[in-house]
């Protein structure tokens, strides 16, 4: 696991994408509790599919097979 500092270049993105996203989507916020609490589920939902496929698809397989192919 890696861990990646924010750099100034990141934050001028943020910056940007949040101008241009206010432009695009009307009556939305950025700093909008619903917006936030949607844009975590999102993520979080993400994250939970990207850990649980490998997860499964490694419990499906057979641990003998697995280590005789070694």
């Amino acid at each position: 696991m890696s861990v990646r500092w924010v750099s100034p270049g990141d934050c001028l993105f943020t910056l940007a994408a949040d101008r241009f996203l206010a432009s695009v989507a009307f009556g939305v916020e950025a700093t909008d509790p619903p917006v936030l609490a949607a844009a975590a589920m999102v993520l979080l939902a993400i994250v939970l599919l990207a850990g649980s496929l490998p997860a499964l698809e490694s419990a499906a397989a057979d641990p003998a097979a697995a280590l005789q192919d070694e």
